[in-house]
């Protein structure tokens, strides 16, 4: 009976949300809300209803790290990992304040952050670490110096 209880009756009520994994979107990176926020969330259901662990997956801490989203789980398939890596690839290639495409990604503090051209010119321009070349990939910007 307490298997039971547990199983079908306390995880309904452990997972009412206080917040959603959405709201690290909408307050932090409200660009990779606008860009894809939803749709990871989507995908990250649809993939956990197939592996039957819906109500049992846990995200412990959601954030901006090296320029691009991380996202730390309990226990997760394989597929829910290549799901995560998807859009941590796309997040680091998305300016974290507009959604548009980022061409810089600026390092201060040990923070880097992706940023479009206009969303970088409304900051108070930290230095910039990497820049998009004509190519779309990443090289270091000639006047950065690594601490």
């Amino acid at each position: 009976i307490i298997d039971f209880i547990h199983d079908y009756v306390l995880q309904i009520f452990h997972c009412i949300p206080t917040c959603t994994e959405i709201d690290f979107f909408k307050s932090e990176a409200p660009g990779w809300h606008k860009a894809f926020g939803m749709q990871l969330c989507k995908d990250l259901k649809k993939q956990l209803i197939k592996d039957k662990c819906l109500y049992s997956f846990r995200i412990m801490q959601w954030k901006e790290k090296y320029g691009r989203m991380e996202l730390y789980c309990n226990c997760a398939s394989e597929n829910v990992y290549a799901i995560i890596n998807k859009y941590s690839e796309i997040s680091e290639n998305t300016c974290i304040y507009c959604g548009e495409p980022a061409i810089y990604i600026t390092s201060v503090y040990s923070y880097a952050l992706p940023y479009c051209e206009k969303c970088y010119e409304k900051t108070n321009n930290p230095s910039i670490a990497y820049v998009k070349d004509k190519n779309g990939e990443w090289k270091q910007h000639p006047d950065y110096q690594e601490f």
